[in-house]
């Protein structure tokens, strides 16, 4: 959450108030209660991002001690992707004990074991500041990549050691700590890094390829785009856990969401649930046209993807 923040917190209830777009735009507690009762009554399991230490804008509306207030808003259509990128202040106290307490109740809410606390593309030029300096002279720490592993590994502790949960970070987590201090790599860039992740043990999950908000990308370019690297030994293999589908929210809203995430990302559900030899873009297109159809009758509008009669009820 960097640019707004729908979540309904009861610990910390400023954070949606000041942080959503809209009173009429947030997730409350009951709203959460059900999609997630939804969810599992039809096999699919929920569990949420909150990403840190980036990307933390939104923190700061109410709590203006979480971040580094390092981008400023040129006027108030201003939501471009480097406002929404201040930084959580990692030598403050008082961010880590907001943590604990908004990570104890975000795990009563989302009972999955499963946690995503991000950790990607990290401004460091916003730590660039005397008081960090400062911190870091003090404390020994060399370099903004070793204060950002710091962050994450303070709170990765209390989570170990409170929370109890299987902790998955996007892959700069991977790349700035030794050893690797998360259960998950999610891996959003290339293949390499997703072959390197496997190569150490350690479990991955491939974003690249399938950015659905790169929405010049159509369906076939996620089909080709395979979950397991080439040449990947088959004991590797299991590694791998699956792959995500992002729709990252700068490019749509309620108009148009359906149908750029459908069907686009029925190609790349086919892909991570099929065989590994089910591959054939021309052999997708009926089955996808198919489903196509039953997303379209059963009221969600997904876009077409290639020239026919369209559908019928």
């Amino acid at each position: 959450m960097d640019k707004v923040f729908p979540y309904q917190s009861t610990v910390y209830p400023l954070l949606s108030e000041y942080g959503s777009y809209r009173p009429d735009l947030i997730y409350s507690l009951s709203d959460i209660k059900k999609i997630i009762s939804f969810a599992n009554d039809n096999g699919v399991r929920v569990l949420p991002e909150f990403d840190m230490p980036a990307h933390a804008t939104s923190w700061g509306f109410a709590y203006e001690y979480m971040i580094i207030n390092c981008v400023k808003r040129s006027n108030d259509f201003d939501f471009g992707d480097g406002w929404g990128d201040c930084p959580m202040d990692p030598t403050n106290s008082a961010v880590y004990t907001f943590l604990q307490n908004f990570l104890t109740e975000a795990a009563t809410v989302f009972p999955d074991n499963w946690l995503h606390l991000g950790g990607d593309e990290v401004n460091y030029q916003c730590w660039n500041t005397t008081a960090i300096n400062q911190y870091m002279a003090q404390n020994g720490i060399k370099t903004y990549n070793q204060l950002e592993a710091l962050f994450i590994q303070k709170v990765n502790t209390f989570i170990k050691a409170r929370l109890n949960r299987n902790l998955i970070y996007w892959q700069e987590v991977f790349q700035s700590t030794t050893p690797f201090i998360g259960n998950a790599v999610d891996v959003w860039k290339d293949a390499p890094t997703l072959s390197n992740v496997i190569r150490q043990d350690l479990n991955a999950i491939q974003s690249f390829g399938w950015y659905l908000d790169h929405l010049n990308d159509d369906w076939s370019t996620f089909y080709r785009q395979d979950p397991i690297p080439p040449n990947t030994p088959a004991n590797l293999q299991k590694f791998v856990l699956g792959g995500e589908a992002s729709m990252w929210a700068e490019t749509v809203d309620s108009t148009n969401i359906h149908q750029k995430v459908w069907p686009r990302a029925s190609a790349v559900a086919e892909r991570l649930w099929s065989p590994a030899n089910v591959n054939n873009v021309n052999a997708a297109i009926p089955r996808l046209s198919y489903h196509r159809c039953r997303l379209v009758n059963r009221g969600i509008p997904a876009e077409p993807f290639q020239p026919g009669p369209g559908c019928y009820p």
